[in-house]
């Protein structure tokens, strides 16, 4: 359908008034207005004669007086097959979209909506810098004490709270009497600043000297046994791997048991046996033990003693007597982060065998000896080589003699171990003759390391 034009309405209007000029008959017939060539049907007003409305020949349609009249609401579209005039289709009289118009001005806010639901999680944006420190809180509840940790290389010289420690050369002190013992007034606890010795000093076994400075010795450190020999039981083994019996003597310790051995128990020499109840003697050596942060020096008339005791046999003329074994030598441990210089003598002998008596001379049986005690363990610990110009000893102790009658002898006792053998003793019967043996040497033991102390955690 073609869309509606202005004229149209102009040619309704033209058409009604042609049927009201019309008369009317009495049959119904359509009534034809005829222009002349080239004219056509023209409506005026009456006042001024202006054209109003005009149908020309060629059937154009034209209201001169259109443009001035009132607006109206509806639009009037025709046939473009038939020429009838009506109301316009829907649609028909929508043109094409002009163009965009300039933005108007904003309105004003509306209310605000609801709030939608939350959108995921964006990514984590970078880490912005760090803001200014805090107000100090106040201070909290203190915890509980910790454990103790271990003890320091410094430790092992002690404290020296007990001041220094003088033996003169005109004194003698043996601190394993009462007597002795209340010299120290108090400071028994033997952590001295330093040590002199230049008397004699008598010291029990499992003594430990420690001092925070420097030892020296120029007098005589005599050390007590460790172990006591007894009649009809076996003797106690002090450090050494098995006790000595009848008529076998102790067995020592490896070297390198001797050299972990820093800190020696007072039963140190292994005591020997005493194979009849009228010996005596056979008493293991004792063990000492000096710890200092100076230097140690033991000069040319100084001297330590742990030595083991000698086997001794009752003499009688009526009775035959086995010898008893020697006690094994003792254990001196010295330890200086100043140096050790030895011009002097440390000792730890084993004792000797006791001899065999035949003191029955009517019959014909014999004795046999103890062996000899074997010998004992000096240790030394610095960190530069011990300087050792004067004599360090761990023998074995000698055997005693025996005395031997007739086809048998009573087995005489064995000599104690520590760091050496105990010698086996002297004896005859029908399937053992043997001589008594002498103990074997021990260990002389010199070790450096930076740090002594280290050895020495007690």
């Amino acid at each position: 359908m073609t869309p509606p034009r202005f004229r149209f309405s102009l040619l309704a209007y033209a058409l009604a008034s042609g049927f009201a000029l019309t008369p009317c008959v009495g049959q119904a017939a359509d009534i034809q207005v005829t222009p002349p060539p080239g004219g056509g049907l023209v409506v005026m007003d009456s006042a001024t004669h202006t054209v109003r409305f005009r149908v020309d020949d060629a059937g154009g349609v034209r209201m001169p007086g259109l443009a001035g009249a009132p607006a109206q609401a509806n639009l009037l579209c025709f046939a473009s097959s038939s020429g009838a005039v009506g109301g316009c289709t829907a649609g028909v009289a929508t043109g094409p979209t002009g163009p965009m118009g300039s933005a108007g001005p904003a309105g004003a806010t509306g209310a605000a909506g609801l709030a939608g639901s939350a959108g995921p999680a964006g990514a984590t944006g970078p880490t912005g810098p760090m803001g200014p420190s805090g107000l100090q809180g106040p201070t909290g509840v203190q915890g509980p004490a910790g454990a103790p940790g271990p003890a320091g290389s410094v430790a092992a010289y002690g404290d020296g709270s007990a001041g220094a420690y003088t033996v003169s050369s005109a004194s003698t002190i043996d601190l394993s009497t009462t007597a002795g013992f209340n010299t120290l007034s108090g400071r028994h606890h033997m952590q001295f600043s330093s040590i002199d010795i230049a008397g004699v000093l008598v010291l029990p076994s499992g003594t430990v000297l420690r001092a925070t400075g420097d030892v020296t010795i120029s007098g005589t450190i005599t050390v007590l046994a460790g172990t006591q020999g007894a009649s009809n039981v076996t003797p106690h083994p002090g450090i050494a791997l098995s006790a000595a019996g009848t008529p076998q003597g102790g067995i020592g310790l490896p070297a390198l048991s001797a050299a972990q051995l820093t800190k020696p128990p007072a039963a140190a020499g292994g005591a020997g046996s005493r194979a009849s109840p009228h010996d005596t003697g056979s008493n293991g050596g004792g063990s000492l033990v000096i710890l200092a942060g100076g230097a140690v020096t033991v000069t040319g008339t100084g001297a330590i003693l742990a030595n083991g005791g000698n086997g001794q046999s009752a003499m009688s003329a009526v009775v035959d007597t086995a010898g008893s074994g020697g006690g094994g030598g003792g254990v001196i441990v010295v330890s200086a982060q100043g140096g050790i210089t030895v011009a002097g003598a440390l000792r730890a002998n084993g004792g000797q065998g006791g001899n065999g008596v035949n003191g029955n001379g009517a019959n014909t049986t014999g004795a046999g000896a103890g062996g000899g005690g074997g010998g004992g363990i000096i240790h030394l610990v610095a960190p530069t080589t011990p300087v050792v110009t004067g004599t360090l000893q761990v023998n074995g102790g000698a055997m005693g003699f025996d005395d031997f009658a007739g086809s048998s002898s009573f087995a005489g006792g064995g000599g104690g171990a520590s760091g050496g053998h105990g010698g086996s003793a002297g004896v005859v019967n029908a399937s053992v003759n043997q001589s008594a043996q002498a103990g074997l040497s021990g260990h002389t033991i010199l070790t450096t390391v930076p740090v002594p102390g280290n050895l020495f955690h007690y």
